[in-house]
């Protein structure tokens, strides 16, 4: 972000406003939009141009789906003449992501297992809730309720990044 800041773009960043790394990348710039989501983007856009800036880069909170930011950047597009997009997503967050709705498609129960104050956990749940409504989020084996497993002939297990082996 600062980087396109310094080339003259106006940043724009794709993720969480209350999230440190959101709030880490805009701490080196001095006038940047977050935009979390798509009802956001057009005061976004308008605010942007009110500045006069028809010149923007795009970047990613590291641990954003790529369907999200792809959404987000198409919409973002026809506004400006000049625009410069980073997929700034980490890869290893990418494959999780993908693994785990892949996963989440062919089962008929879905376990997240992780820390709930792990805003990275907290997106594998929601794009597996959003394919299998039987997704489950817990942090221990001890949340776990035997009345989700009666008929289901096949359970997904995954877990955030930062998640222990042992809690697994």
């Amino acid at each position: 972000a600062s980087h396109l800041y310094r080339d003259g773009y106006f940043p724009i960043i794709i993720g969480e406003k209350e999230h440190a790394e959101v709030k880490g990348i805009t701490s080196y710039v001095d006038e940047f939009e977050v935009v979390e989501k798509k009802e956001e983007v057009d005061g976004a856009i308008k605010r942007i141009k009110e500045k006069g800036r028809n010149k923007v880069g795009i970047v990613s909170q590291t641990t954003q789906p790529v369907s999200k930011f792809s959404e987000l950047v198409c919409l973002i597009i026809p506004f400006f003449s000049e625009i410069k997009v980073i997929n700034t997503i980490c890869s290893a967050t990418m494959d999780r992501q993908e693994e785990a709705l892949k996963l989440a498609k062919k089962v008929d129960v879905m376990i997240v297992v992780g820390d709930k104050g792990s805003r990275n956990t907290r997106k594998l749940y929601e794009l597996c809730m959003d394919v299998n409504e039987k997704t489950y989020f817990v942090e221990d084996s001890s949340e776990l309720d035997p009345r989700w497993f009666t008929s289901a002939e096949m359970i997904g297990i995954t877990a955030g990044a930062s998640t222990p082996d042992k809690i697994i």
